[in-house]
C-alpha cells in the first residue's frame, strides 16, 4: 500500500515472520464501514494474495 495512511480505517492484517520485510504485517482488506459497526463489507486489496489464487484455480 504504500504510504497510504490508514488510520482509523477497519483493516485486516497478517503477519509475516520474514525479516527481510519493512513491516511484520500485510494489509489483505479494508472496510469504509465505520470501525465501530459490528458488520463491515470488506474490500480485498492484496494484489499478491489474488495472483496466487488464480493460480491455484
Amino acid at each position: 500500500m504504500g504510504n497510504i495512511d490508514l488510520s482509523g480505517i477497519p483493516c485486516l492484517l497478517s503477519k509475516s515472520n520474514d525479516p527481510k520485510r519493512k513491516t511484520p504485517y500485510t494489509v489483505e482488506a479494508v472496510s469504509l464501514d465505520l470501525p465501530e459497526s459490528k458488520e463491515k463489507s470488506w474490500i480485498g486489496i492484496n494484489q499478491m494474495l489474488q495472483i496466487d489464487t488464480l493460480r491455484i484455480l
